[in-house]
């Protein structure tokens, strides 16, 4: 299992702005997933308004579709039939609960998702140039995001 951490720090650019760096910790070595220059309050807000989701809710339509919570995304997309209007309104409210995107809104980033997945709890990526999914302990990222200034 994996520890997924926030790191920041100040940005020489935008003073009044942060490099934040969404982090995979697998024994002790660092992967960055993800950084930008933003606003850290933006990301408490994400967890704040939508921990309880993000800890506990699954995606809101079932498939016997192996993978990532990513994977599972695009293949709804790919599969839905858009006059569904009901599912399709919880799969955009789940995205909005459960995406990095949404925290960091005028930012360009690829679609990543947190969330619980089966049993596990998931940070996951599925674009043009591949996918990445990592099990990690949720309490961990809940508490560098309350420990960010």
């Amino acid at each position: 299992m994996y520890k997924i951490k926030i790191n920041t720090r100040a940005s020489i650019q935008w003073p009044l702005l942060k490099v934040i760096e969404w982090v995979i910790v697998d024994n002790h070595q660092e992967k960055i997933i993800v950084s930008i220059v933003g606003d850290t309050n933006e990301i408490k807000e994400l967890i704040h308004t939508n921990q309880e989701k993000i800890l506990n809710e699954q995606l809101p339509f079932n498939t016997k579709l192996q993978g990532s919570i990513a994977e599972k995304i695009v293949f709804f997309y790919k599969n839905i039939n858009l006059n569904e209007d009901k599912l399709v309104d919880a799969m955009f409210e789940y995205r909005l609960s459960h995406g990095i995107r949404f925290a960091h809104r005028g930012t360009d980033i690829p679609q990543i998702y947190i969330g619980k997945n089966n049993n596990y709890h998931e940070v996951s990526c599925l674009n043009e140039k591949g996918g990445w999914s990592y099990n990690f302990n949720a309490n961990d990222l809940i508490e560098s995001i309350l420990d960010l200034e």
